[in-house]
């Protein structure tokens, strides 16, 4: 029973040399994630070493999987249909992520964003890759389900081995691409105060500007006229932006 599993397993390391760049990095994360699993059923005090090896296995799935798409990208864009498609869907990433940057400066600073025009060009521009990320993620979640059920499906079906651990590896590496992404927007949104601060210093320099010439205004402030003879004010205080409003006299 031995000798069968192991020629078995030294015929797919073979299969495994022999083949494309992303199925040897499925190859490669496979030995982590199973090491990983070995050593913290043998050794439950190696708990966060197994789940430090899972973690990696993860990402190496991952790197394969995006390695397994960039031809089929790569072909798509080659097509004349294909960039039509992407153009397109850059259009609607740069909406989400104008509307996303709206509600952030509004939430950051309270003021209308309409009035803090590159503030929210320059918080579009960092909300670009998030908003990419989170359709990414919706691709890669039907890529996911598809490629486990497929998987599934071809052990019944008892289909060699190879090729049904390529299928749960493009799964997992689809898995592993929403775990990043998700764990990276999580960081965002756990450190949105932080983020504040920095939007706040972005508007200061970009936003407020010096109208000395103004009746009323002071040589020191940074001012932003707004409707109905309002007046937002931004001035440094103890390391921190801060914004006062005013009715502009």
């Amino acid at each position: 029973m031995l000798d069968a599993i192991l020629s078995r397993l030294q015929i797919l390391v073979i299969d495994i040399k022999e083949s494309d760049l992303h199925d040897k990095i499925y190859g490669f994360s496979f030995a982590i994630l199973f090491a990983g699993i070995l050593t913290g059923s043998i050794n439950p005090s190696l708990y966060a070493t197994s789940r430090l090896a899972m973690a990696l296995s993860l990402c190496g799935f991952a790197a394969g999987f995006t390695v397994w798409c960039f031809p089929v990208v790569s072909k798509i864009w080659r097509h004349a249909v294909g960039k039509v498609l992407i153009l397109v869907v850059h259009l609607f990433v740069l909406l989400l992520a104008t509307a996303l940057a709206r509600i952030i400066v509004t939430s950051a600073i309270g003021l209308p964003p309409q009035d803090l025009d590159l503030t929210v060009a320059f918080i579009t521009f960092a909300s670009y890759l998030p908003v990419w990320s989170f359709l990414v993620s919706i691709i890669a979640a039907i890529v996911t389900i598809t490629q486990f059920v497929t998987g599934f499906i071809s052990m019944v079906l008892n289909r060699p081995l190879l090729k049904v651990m390529k299928v749960f590896a493009r799964g997992f590496g689809a898995l592993g691409l929403i775990t990043i992404f998700a764990t990276l927007n999580q960081f965002a949104i756990l450190n949105e105060k932080a983020l504040h601060s920095i939007i706040k210093r972005v508007a200061y320099w970009s936003d407020f500007h010096n109208a000395y010439r103004y009746p009323g205004i002071a040589e020191s402030e940074r001012i932003r006229l707004h409707e109905n003879g309002v007046i937002s004010v931004a001035h440094e205080e103890n390391g921190e932006i801060q914004v006062l409003i005013r009715k502009f006299e």
